[in-house]
């Protein structure tokens, strides 16, 4: 309840700022929707982590870096390893969707900075983040895994993204930067379909798993690795909820980035919508602590 009325009272201090002005964001601001949407990143991660073991345990290739039944990696594999990612030998599956998330977080940031009137040079960083983030994206999107989890994209995504990549890897100006992420709008909005989409089979992974350990242990652990599943039930509910509000949130921002300065109506929702955000993570957060209890 007070969190909540803290964030209230944020929003409506930022509406009353852009009554008066409409140019540019503050830093402050960036900031929040920076947290924001790294909010919808860590929840995505949580999710992936609960089935990461269940992938691995489940895994039919003798080669593969898998983990043993205490859930330590039996070998080390530097290829795993994708930019500064503190998780490795991971199902190639799950390694795609979450370097999804990251690109999805990355996407929305430089588009926050395009409506802020950020230049070439200023849009640097998350110009170079975004075409790596499409590039490693692409290489993993089409990989399956063998517990039942389908590949993430499809082949016309996984080629919006390559020339996502290819256009952003060419960029010479903001007005280059601008055109490349407003183009590929639409393709950001079918990946977090596809994310929404794959909680389906993500939670079908999850409940099958603690149904086999309720049959390998005492009877007194039933009721407590079942309530696991029901839990890990709400925590995805958060999680799509999450990833609904980061859809509408990406559509006001390219529609923002692509409009002319002082669009304040739309800037207004966006600021409104990381509110949101942040709720709905708060949501996500009580329910994971207790699958991981």
């Amino acid at each position: 309840m007070c969190r909540a009325l803290r964030s209230g009272i944020w929003v409506l201090l930022y509406l009353a700022m852009l009554a008066g002005c409409t140019a540019g964001v503050p830093l402050e601001d960036l900031k929040n929707f920076r947290e924001a949407f790294l909010e919808a990143q860590k929840a995505g991660d949580l999710v992936y982590d609960e089935i990461a073991p269940i992938l691995s345990k489940e895994s039919g290739h003798a080669e593969a870096c898998t983990t043993d039944r205490s859930g330590t990696p039996k070998c080390f594999d530097p290829d795993q390893v994708i930019g500064n990612a503190t998780r490795s030998n991971e199902d190639p599956s799950l390694r795609a969707r979450r370097l999804a998330l990251a690109l999805l977080s990355e996407y929305s940031l430089a588009l926050v900075e395009l409506s802020d009137g950020r230049s070439q040079q200023e849009l640097t960083r998350s110009i170079q983040e975004t075409a790596e983030l499409a590039t490693a994206l692409t290489a993993l999107a089409g990989a399956a895994a063998p517990a039942g989890l389908p590949a993430l994209l499809t082949q016309p995504i996984i080629a919006s993204f390559t020339d996502l990549a290819v256009r952003l890897d060419r960029v010479r100006t903001a007005e280059t930067v601008r055109a490349a992420l407003i183009a590929n709008q639409d393709t950001i909005a079918r990946l977090i379909d596809q994310l929404i989409a794959d909680t389906r089979p993500i939670y079908a992974i999850y409940y099958r798993n603690q149904t086999i350990r309720v049959l390998e242990s005492p009877a007194a652990a039933t009721a407590s690795e079942m309530a696991k599943a029901a839990k890990y039930h709400e925590a995805l509910t958060a999680y799509v909820v999450i990833l609904r509000q980061m859809k509408a949130s990406n559509a006001r921002l390219a529609r923002l980035a692509s409009a002319a300065p002082g669009s304040a109506g739309e800037l207004r929702a966006v600021v409104e919508e990381a509110t949101r955000i942040k709720l709905s993570a708060e949501t996500f957060w009580s329910a994971i602590r207790e699958v991981r209890k």
